[in-house]
């Protein structure tokens, strides 16, 4: 299968987070165009939907805010011990980002926040 990627994703050299309304997640990876993270919660995300989230890196100290996403895959996995807890597996596409945005993710990218 031929790659289609525009920008190779990669692993976050420390701990990051996604956070999006209430909800926190485990970056997985991340490129320039968008991330992949995993987030346990009650209710389910809308495929195709836009959300708005931040990213936090380096035990806190390293933070990329107001991120526009849209959600462009979704997989969700029923929890183990609770029947109405699950597991979304998002693909996330960045949209509208400002230069200090894009800076910051390139910062992440290129694992620069990680801890000192």
């Amino acid at each position: 299968m031929e790659e289609r990627r525009i920008s190779p994703r990669v692993k976050p050299v420390g701990d990051c987070i996604v956070v999006h309304s209430q909800l926190i997640g485990n970056l997985k990876d991340i490129s320039r165009e968008g991330l992949y993270c995993t987030c346990i919660q009650e209710s389910g995300c809308i495929l195709d939907s836009h959300k708005q989230i931040d990213i936090l890196c380096g035990e806190g100290n390293f933070l990329v805010q107001g991120l526009k996403v849209r959600i462009v895959q979704m997989e969700t996995v029923s929890g183990k011990f609770l029947r109405n807890l699950e597991i979304k597996k998002c693909r996330l596409q960045f949209e509208d980002i400002r230069d200090e945005q894009s800076s910051g993710i390139e910062t992440i990218v290129d694992g620069a926040c990680a801890r000192p």
